[in-house]
């Protein structure tokens, strides 16, 4: 989920549109095609895709704004059917949505999207899950602890993520 904003700047490669340039920003009306398929220097085709800002914008909120709204109806799951079954879904519903990425892609941005929203229901497994973590083996004391340390998984994701990615994108 974190890498999707270093898969922006990842999808425009330098000489793969004369019109494009890499160190101006992409105006979506100044695109000559957009979701084209463009012929480079080799013979192979270059998929390009170019998302205006405001799709950007709803790519990486659709995570965020499912999370929320799962989040609730998670805890009840977590008590009705047990952590096992709940957090099972969650990877399962993860690993799917993640893996026909490129395939929604490929659809068009309400897919993509849908996409997206399925990976923001299964971000709020996580978080659900150490909410009943915290309140069945942490007493009051050591509360605070335990959750800040099973919630720092998500900034240690991003300090790994970061470099990896700009290194990657240099490339």
């Amino acid at each position: 989920m974190i890498t999707l904003n270093f898969t922006f700047i990842c999808m425009i490669k330098e000489g793969s549109n004369d019109n494009i340039s890499t160190s101006t920003p992409v105006i979506p009306s100044e695109v000559p095609q957009l979701n084209s398929v463009n012929f480079t220097s080799s013979s192979k085709p270059q998929v390009e895709y170019y998302y205006s800002q405001h799709e950007k914008s709803l790519l990486i909120w659709a995570v965020a704004v499912a999370a929320i709204f799962a989040t609730f109806p998670f805890t009840f799951f977590y008590s009705k059917f047990g952590a096992k079954y709940v957090l099972l879904f969650a990877g399962l519903l993860s690993a799917t949505a993640t893996a026909f990425v490129p395939l929604s892609v490929e659809m068009g941005i309400y897919p993509f999207l849908a996409l997206r929203i399925c990976q923001g229901i299964a971000y709020a497994a996580v978080f659900a899950a150490i909410g009943v973590l915290c309140s069945r083996w942490a007493s009051l004391k050591q509360n605070g602890i335990f959750i800040s340390v099973l919630t720092c998984f998500s900034y240690i994701a991003s300090s790994v993520t970061n470099p990896v990615a700009g290194a990657v994108s240099y490339h």
